[in-house]
């Protein structure tokens, strides 16, 4: 249960706050700062869950979790009490880093069941995925419409975070440093020994790295100094942590180097990567899709419609823990579902967005394969193991793999659109407005008007009459529906290398044993005692 709570906070302190921005910048603002409580999610969680993975190995995971939620709980009230910007920035920033310990909760499980049920380990952890992320945009829209302020989000994820404090407290108790290394061992001959070069190489990487990639075409353009400083600065860093990792005589390395020559470890971290940053095609394009060409104005029918992206990838995960096992040829199943759930994605740009039932079915089950491709491929990573202690450093790292790589690829996803919609809907609406009579020096307003698309800015439109509205208004739908097409068919390229590492992904069916990584307990240790180096 408090694995189940934490993973569902931690998943929802980003997925409710996230489409209630623009309310509460209204409320709190305006402050063009306020894109940052985004921002910091993604950054503080990659770089917290390999440093808490390995941390967790090394002196055991029950205080860092225990304290993860109390920060959970923090940054929560935080951000529900938050009379400014800046306050609900510092408030998201603690919930990002305590996510790091809520999202770690897949090993932290693992650990702890034969190896035969981490499959199964999946489907019961997407379960509790389903309030946090299915309905995240529907339950956010529905909170606030009842309650009548947004802060009420904050304050149901700061009881979670609290129920999920006290039952890791009460519960949870994982091996302690001496049930992972002898009653000999001394806790200041790890910390002396930590690679503190090494942390600090790969957060600086890590932040500037995802930073960089965030701002550009958004805060700053591509070719700007702010983006090209901190891209570089974060991918050299990267690099030379590498190096260090692999060079520099290390006794407790932040991500041992047998990671990498780990064949299936790699290959598996990179496909649940690549699926993740196929998704991320569907989490960009498919919320504005729908608001332009379902909602009909209706905030809870976009909301709804909107969920489906997350119900896919939710669902996917649970039946594919579910069959993995079951159906074997794990290495089948992640080819056929990278090449399956990519063929979906790219059917999308061969119909017209107006074939409403058609379109959502054909992104739905796009999402199911990719959602079953993420999640046994994560599975997969912990399986291929050599040694089983590894796990928490494994687990981060591949979840910093995943995160680093559909970053790159939500980047040209991001790109393509706006390139497109930038070259096509002018395409299409300048000519039909003009020719319905709309003054050449009123086309400015009307694209800012198509694109904002409040009454404010229609009204701001000189020579505007209801015609001519709806003119614009359907000349700009064809314009989006061709700029969706090539982002659907981008997809195609990271489909493409899905299916490559598919191929080259293991076989884990001789891994699914009885043997069982922790046990959960608090045996006494004796001074002659040694922990187990394998599973």
């Amino acid at each position: 249960m408090a694995i189940g709570l934490g993973y569902w906070a931690g998943n929802a302190g980003f997925a409710y706050a996230a489409p209630l921005l623009s309310t509460i910048n209204a409320d709190l603002g305006p402050d063009p700062n306020v894109q940052w409580v985004a921002l910091v999610h993604p950054v503080g969680l990659t770089v917290g869950m390999t440093i808490i993975g390995r941390l967790g190995d090394l002196f055991g995971r029950r205080w860092f979790f225990i304290c993860g939620a109390f920060m959970a709980m923090a940054g929560t009230l935080i951000s529900a009490l938050a009379v400014n910007v800046d306050m609900l920035i510092g408030g998201a920033m603690i919930k990002a880093l305590a996510a790091s310990t809520q999202l770690s909760c897949y090993y932290a499980l693992a650990e702890l069941m034969p190896a035969k049920y981490r499959y199964a380990n999946v489907a019961i952890l997407n379960v509790f995925q389903i309030p946090g992320s299915i309905f995240a945009p529907a339950i956010s829209a529905s909170i606030t419409r009842s309650a009548g302020t947004w802060r009420s989000v904050f304050y149901l994820l700061t009881a979670v975070n609290t129920a999920s404090m006290l039952c890791y407290f009460f519960f949870y108790h994982p091996p302690t440093f001496h049930q992972k290394h002898g009653m000999r061992e001394k806790r200041i001959t790890f910390i002396k020994q930590f690679d503190y070069a090494g942390t600090f190489l790969y957060a600086v990487g890590v932040v500037f790295f995802l930073l960089g990639m965030s701002w550009g075409g958004g805060k700053y353009p591509w070719r700007s100094p702010e983006v090209i400083s901190f891209i570089t600065i974060g991918g050299v860093s990267l690099i030379v942590f590498v190096l260090w990792e692999c060079l520099a005589p290390l006794k407790e390395a932040l991500v041992p180097l047998n990671l990498f020559k780990n064949r299936y470890w790699v290959v598996s971290s990179t496909l649940s990567g690549i699926s993740a940053g196929v998704y991320y095609a569907g989490a960009i394009i498919w919320p504005p899709l729908v608001t332009a060409f379902y909602a009909n104005g209706s905030v809870m029918k976009g909301a709804y419609l909107a969920c489906l992206g997350g119900a896919g990838i939710i669902l996917g995960g649970v039946v594919g823990g579910i069959l993995a096992k079951p159906l074997g040829h794990q290495k089948l199943q992640a080819t056929f579902t990278a090449g399956a759930g990519g063929a979906l994605l790219a059917c999308l740009a061969i119909k017209s967005p107006d074939h409403m039932a058609l379109t959502c079915c054909l992104f739905f089950f796009a999402s199911f394969l990719i959602g079953y491709l993420a999640d046994i491929s994560l599975t997969n990573a912990l399986l291929s193991l050599k040694d089983q202690r590894e796990i928490g450093a494994a687990g981060g790292a591949a979840t910093s793999v995943r995160t680093l790589v559909a970053a790159i690829c939500q980047v040209v996803y991001s790109v393509v659109l706006a390139n497109k919609k930038a070259q096509y809907v002018p395409a299409h609406v300048i000519p039909a407005v003009t020719s319905a009579g709309l003054p050449k020096s009123s086309i400015k307003p009307l694209l800012s008007a198509l694109s904002t698309g409040s009454s404010a800015a229609w009204k701001a439109v000189p020579g505007l009459t209801p015609s001519i509205q709806r003119v614009a208004i359907k000349a700009n739908l064809m314009g989006l529906t061709q700029s969706y097409q090539v982002v659907w068919l981008t997809t195609i390229a990271f489909s493409v290398i899905g299916v490559m590492l598919g191929l080259l992904s293991p076989n884990t069916e001789k891994l699914l044993t009885n043997k069982v990584a922790a046990r959960l307990d608090n045996a006494k240790i004796r001074a002659d005692d040694t922990p187990d180096t394998k599973v």
